[in-house]
């Protein structure tokens, strides 16, 4: 998709474009040339017709252009209504799930922060995305992330992320696979030593 700067270039290209087409024929018209074959008059139809060819070059890469933008514009409208539907389809369900995440939260005592990383963590974040979204350092962000696995009794990252999503992600037609060998804890049970 063409950038401002590229827009105006190829805006100030068409307008030269032209002017140079304009300015040979102008050109040939003023100087009533007797003999066709002079190379003068080779020299300018030459001219003219590459500036033409380039001028119709220009045009079809403009509308290309153009296409693809509509294209992906509607293509984007498609999606953005899309997810619309879905999310006012399943805004109960995912409300729910927000609740019943932060309740585990609660249960498992994470602090503000952790669970605000923990948060992140599910949406996908690597831990560098997530010092630059929450304005603290990677370390920091580590510490968290660490803390809420110990506090959950996870084993890290796939094992927190399964804990919440394993169960959504079930295909319809295949039986419900075995639970993970390591048994979260509820933030009930006392500390291991």
């Amino acid at each position: 998709m063409p950038n401002g700067m590229e827009k105006s270039l190829d805006r100030f290209l068409t307008a030269f474009l032209l002017l140079l087409c304009a300015a040979t024929i102008a050109d040939l018209f003023f100087d009533r040339p007797k003999d066709w074959a002079s190379p003068h008059v080779i020299i300018e139809m030459v001219v003219f017709l590459a500036s033409l060819s380039a001028l119709i070059y220009l045009e079809l890469r403009i509308r290309s252009a153009q296409t693809v933008i509509v294209n992906a514009s509607r293509e984007l409208e498609e999606r953005s209504e899309e997810v619309a539907e879905w999310k006012q389809r399943a805004g109960a369900f995912l409300k729910g799930l927000s609740e019943e995440i932060h309740a585990q939260f609660d249960r498992w005592k994470l602090t503000p922060a952790e669970q605000e990383v923990a948060l992140l963590l599910l949406k996908g974040f690597s831990h560098q995305e997530i010092a630059h979204l929450s304005n603290r350092s990677e370390r920091t962000v580590r510490q968290h992330a660490g803390n809420v696995y110990q506090k959950s009794g996870l084993g890290g990252r796939a094992e927190f992320s399964a804990f919440f999503l394993e169960d959504l992600l079930a295909a319809r037609d295949q039986p419900d696979l075995p639970a993970p060998d390591t048994p979260a804890r509820t933030g009930n049970e006392p500390d291991r030593p």
